[in-house]
């Protein structure tokens, strides 16, 4: 997901919304951050679940 998210973004440079007036890169960087953070977080969550500190 997160290279998919990255291979979205050159097309989406060119395109606005109708509705809003916003780029839709806007949109498409939050695919690659969202599950970035969410791989961390679960790394994290593991990490400090085999040290057994309470989460």
């Amino acid at each position: 997901m997160i290279w998919s998210g990255f291979a979205t973004l050159a097309p989406a440079l060119t395109q606005i919304d109708n509705a809003l007036g916003i780029s839709l890169i806007w949109v498409m960087l939050a695919f690659p951050i969202g599950f970035s953070l969410l791989v961390y977080h679960q790394a994290a969550s593991f990490f400090l679940s085999r040290e057994g500190t309470p989460n």
